[in-house]
């Protein structure tokens, strides 16, 4: 499915450019302080950086997901 395609993508991507997981980690620890209760602005947080980065890595947009939910 496009949207597990997606995730394998964006999991390729910070595997292979460690200053990419860098920062999705920097952005994860500072969500996870401003949303310490609310779970679903932490994923939501993270949806623009995920499909920025699959974006990159897919400019045609064939492993873009096909929901309207964050892939992270």
């Amino acid at each position: 499915s496009a949207l597990w395609t997606a995730r394998i993508v964006f999991r390729d991507r910070l595997r292979a450019d460690s200053g990419l997981a860098g920062r999705y980690a920097e952005l994860k620890r500072s969500l996870a302080v401003s949303f310490e209760r609310d779970r679903e602005a932490y994923t939501d947080g993270k949806g623009e950086f995920v499909e920025r980065v699959i974006a990159e890595a897919d400019p045609g947009g064939g492993a873009g997901p096909s929901c309207g939910r964050p892939l992270a």
